[in-house]
């Protein structure tokens, strides 16, 4: 457990302290791409961390030491004991994003469903405008095109670009570059049969509206073209 929480905690301050570094190897092979998120390999180092409070507090076996123990966290980081002064709280899905899935999930003719803008992140104003993955990628049965390309930032400002990894991804962006008429015909030739995109996007006019809400519009491709 201690040489997995030093090796995460070595991936996680690369990010913050050797940025050029981690952005080298990414480049270099694509398969370090996950080490972006360095955060995530903290979770060794926070168990070695529980465990080795409690061990302490069950060695000296005192109220004081079980006193402290429980009021470090809170110390370190006092305003998660308030939920962050109420910017962390769970938030529910409009009733929109629930009659698009009911509408995509229940029609039986094959076809993927086109997520847009063509990026891997959204930002809604029912939570905030908080920054979040795609919601699309993981709420129907079918399969979801989206642009999971891998942005990296750099020393500097600029940004490294992992190629994505689905390889209908080249496809459907070359696609989405073609002239007003011809980018629906081109998104069904590659099996595309609904577009989900934000309520005023009027980009696909050549495609049937399903269903519009107030953040969000479902398309459906015209199987003839």
């Amino acid at each position: 457990m201690a040489t997995a929480a030093v090796a995460g905690l070595g991936v996680a301050l690369a990010g913050a302290f050797a940025p050029g570094v981690l952005g080298g190897l990414i480049a270099w092979w694509p398969g370090f791409g996950p080490l972006r998120d360095g955060q995530l390999y903290l979770a060794p180092f926070a168990l070695l961390q529980a465990v080795g409070l409690g061990c302490a507090v069950e060695r000296w076996n005192s109220r004081a030491v079980a006193a402290v123990a429980a009021a470090v966290p809170v110390l370190v980081l006092p305003t998660f004991a308030l939920g962050a002064f109420g910017r962390l709280a769970a938030v529910d899905y409009p009733d929109e994003w629930r009659r698009v899935q009911a509408i995509v999930n229940s029609d039986p003719a094959p076809g993927a469903l086109l997520s847009l803008p063509w990026g891997a992140h959204r930002a809604f104003g029912w939570n905030g405008h908080r920054v979040i993955l795609d919601p699309a990628t993981k709420m129907f049965r079918r399969r979801v095109l989206w642009n999971d390309a891998l942005l990296v930032g750099l020393p500097g400002g600029g940004r490294l670009r992992v190629a994505p990894e689905d390889p209908a991804t080249a496809g459907v962006d070359a696609a989405l570059r073609a002239r007003p008429g011809a980018r629906e015909a081109a998104l069904a030739r590659l099996g595309v049969r609904y577009v989900l995109t934000r309520a005023g996007d009027d980009t696909f006019r050549d495609a049937a509206t399903v269903f519009t809400g107030p953040e969000i519009r479902l398309l459906r491709l015209d199987e003839g073209l």
